[in-house]
């Protein structure tokens, strides 16, 4: 009997190995501009996220790390930066399956399987209020499993600090 158990673990791995891996955060800025003349920030409108809570905290961790670099919230028509953010995602199935044989009971097993995973994408710009151009984008994409808001919140709050690791860019 201790074969079939190890048929199931087998199988349990193959599977975890097929998930994609996240791809993490990129950051892109124009060079040459000059970070330290921006004092002040204000928020304009993007595309939201599907849940208040997780928009919030995206709101939430984004003044956190502006706070923490020293720019101040602000209203729009004082603004010297306009914070920008959207948020979007898609869900991905992958059919699983496979045959294992166990010559030894003369017994063959077929297991199939849906497996269904969500990736988030988050976008984070810095538009100067002035030219209105963007001179800083933060990107993250990341696979997010089951819709879990304590978790997700978690993985926005990381995804953010990560973003604004360098900032601003020297």
């Amino acid at each position: 009997m201790k074969t079939p158990r190890k048929i199931v673990v087998v199988l349990s791995a193959l599977a975890c190995l097929a998930l994609p891996a996240s791809a993490g955060v990129k950051v892109d800025y124009e060079v040459g501009v000059d970070f330290e003349s921006y004092h002040t920030y204000a928020w304009q409108e993007g595309t939201v996220a599907g849940q208040p809570q997780i928009q919030q905290a995206i709101y939430r961790y984004v003044e956190r790390e502006l706070g923490a670099a020293g720019l101040k919230k602000v209203s729009v028509g004082e603004a010297d930066l306009f914070v920008v953010t959207h948020v979007f995602s898609e869900m991905r199935a992958h059919a699983t399956g496979g045959y294992v044989y166990a010559q030894r009971w003369n017994v063959g097993v077929i297991t199939t399987g849906l497996a269904v995973d969500t990736k988030g994408y988050l976008v984070v710009d810095l538009i100067d209020s002035q030219s209105e151009q963007a001179v800083w984008s933060a990107k993250a994409t990341e696979v997010m499993g089951l819709p879990d808001l304590t978790k997700l919140t978690n993985k926005v709050k990381n995804i953010i600090r990560k973003m604004f690791r360098k900032f601003p860019p020297r």
